[in-house]
C-alpha cells in the first residue's frame, strides 16, 4: 500500500506541536513508519499522511495542503533528494526533514541544495523528533 491517513488525537502541551498539524510522512520501511507516526501521536494532535515512496507522496502532496514533510532519504521511484526538490518548487515555505542512514557532510549539503531545511540520522530518538517537530511547527505558525 503506498498511501494512508492517520489521525492523532492526544492532548499537547504549550511546548509541543499545535493542534491541526498536517503531516506528510515518507518512509519506505513499515517499522520506521510506525515508529515516526506513534511519537507523532504521542507528540500533538495531527493527521499524517503516509506514502512509501517518492512518487506517491509527491502525488499526496499535491493533493493536500501540509505543515511539514517528513522523508526517508532512500526511496524507490522518486528518490528522498528529488522529492524534496519538486516540493520545494512547489512550496518554497513548507519545512521538509530528512531523515537518513549517513551522516556525510557532503550528503548533508546536497540535500540543504535539494531544499531539505533540516536533517536527522538514523537512528534517532524521541526526543530528536521531538525536538525537530516542535522548533518547524512554531517556525511559521
Amino acid at each position: 500500500m503506498a498511501t494512508s491517513r492517520t489521525t492523532c488525537d492526544q492532548r499537547q502541551s504549550p511546548a509541543e506541536v499545535r493542534a491541526a498539524f498536517r503531516v506528510l510522512l515518507v518512509e519506505p520501511s513499515g517499522p520506521i513508519r510506525a515508529i515516526l507516526r506513534r511519537i507523532l501521536r504521542e507528540l500533538t494532535r495531527c493527521q499524517v499522511v503516509e506514502a512509501t515512496n517518492g512518487h506517491a507522496a509527491l502525488a499526496r502532496f499535491l493533493d493536500g495542503q501540509f505543515d511539514l514533510v517528513i522523508t526517508d532519504r532512500q526511496l524507490a521511484v522518486l528518490d528522498g533528494l528529488s522529492l524534496s526538490k519538486e516540493i520545494r518548487h512547489r512550496s518554497p515555505k513548507i519545512p521538509i526533514l530528512m531523515i537518513a542512514s549517513k551522516s556525510a557532510r557532503e550528503e548533508i549539503l546536497e540535500a540543504v541544495h535539494a531544499g531539505v531545511s533540516d536533517y536527522v540520522i538514523k537512528p534517532f530518538d524521541r526526543a530528536t523528533i521531538k525536538q525537530k517537530l516542535a522548533h518547524w511547527a512554531t517556525a511559521f505558525s
